[in-house]
Parts: C-alpha cells; structure tokens; sequence
C-alpha cells in the first residue's frame, strides 16, 4: 500500500502482542513486531474477530483511534446438520459407542495429556479422538497416559470440507485453550 501509494487494511488473526511469552526474546520477532506497529498505525482499518481483541491489539500496538471491522473465524457455507460416520469407520467403533473429540493443535496447551488421562476414566461407551496436528513428543506423552485404550489419533489432514465430515460424527465437541497468553485467553470469546 504504502509503495502503491494505496490505502490497506490490516487484518490480524494471531495476536503476537509484547507481552506473548518469549516473543521479545527473539531478533526476527522483535523485528515484525515493530513492523506490525508501523504499519497497522498507517492502516485504514483493522480487520479483527472481536471487540476484545482489538482492544487488546490496539492497545499493544500504541493505536488510539483506528476504524475496527469485526470478522468472526468461521467455516464458509450454510450449517451443516448432517450426522457423518467418519471417526466411526476410521476406528471401527460400534454404533452405541460415543465420541468426544478435541480438534486443533495436540499440545500441551490445548490440555491434551489431562484429557488423555480423564479419558481412562470414561464409561466404556465413550472415546477420546484427538483430530489434528502435534509435535511427535506430545503425541507419545498422550499415547503413554492411554492405558485402557480409550484415545485415538486422528493425524490426517483434511480439506475445509472434508473437516465437516471429521466435526459431525462426534457426539461431544472440546476446544480447550489455557489462558497463559492473551491470544488463547480471548480465543474463548
């Protein structure tokens, strides 16, 4: 924009704000930080997904007056009602057997050693399915804690679509975030 000499918007989906833990520490960090003031200062607007977020960015970023345009993150389409059976025939569960499924990033962050460990704990109709991506250290932790085979990896990556099918054959649907960092701390709202 600036080269152009057009106007541009800013549009944040991560807030990577100076008090993200361990994000000063780090040259290259540093580094886009300051570019993200400079130039989210010269910005027309902010695209962000809400009112709390852009509080939080405007004010780490030294912006006092700033056009907010709000954006929920959410799947493009219409609602999808449809029970699918996916996680049900990857894993050959029986028809009566019940699947609680946390979806996203398989980390310590996202609790998924404790519900590993809460998973044991189930009646025998219920399953854990972790659907998503995680460091190979995380993933064996949480194989390690399943003692009664109660968890199960679901690693593949998906298309947008494809995901529908992942997220509608569980019965119970986890988002889990710890509130160490503002980004995942709003992430709730």
């Amino acid at each position: 924009g600036k080269i152009r000499n057009e106007p541009f918007l800013y549009y944040s989906l991560e807030l990577y704000t100076w008090d993200y833990p361990g994000y000063h520490k780090y040259f290259s960090s540093r580094r886009i930080k300051y570019a993200e003031e400079r130039y989210h200062r010269q910005s027309q607007a902010t695209i962000i997904q809400d009112e709390r977020r852009a509080r939080h960015l405007l004010r780490d970023n030294k912006i006092e007056n700033a056009q907010v345009l709000l954006l929920p993150v959410s799947l493009l389409g219409p609602v999808r009602r449809k029970k699918s059976d996916f996680l049900q025939n990857k894993f050959s569960f029986n028809s009566d057997e019940r699947v609680i499924l946390q979806i996203g990033q398989i980390a310590p962050l996202r609790f998924g050693f404790e519900l590993a460990q809460i998973a044991q704990n189930f009646p025998p109709y219920l399953k854990m399915v972790f659907h998503g991506w995680g460091k190979k250290n995380s993933l064996e932790e949480i194989l390690k804690a399943d003692k009664k085979n109660k968890v199960f990896l679901s690693l593949e990556r998906q298309t947008w679509k494809q995901l529908y099918t992942v997220v509608t054959s569980a019965h119970i649907g986890l988002v889990l975030y710890k509130s160490e960092t503002m980004n995942d701390y709003l992430t709730v709202f």
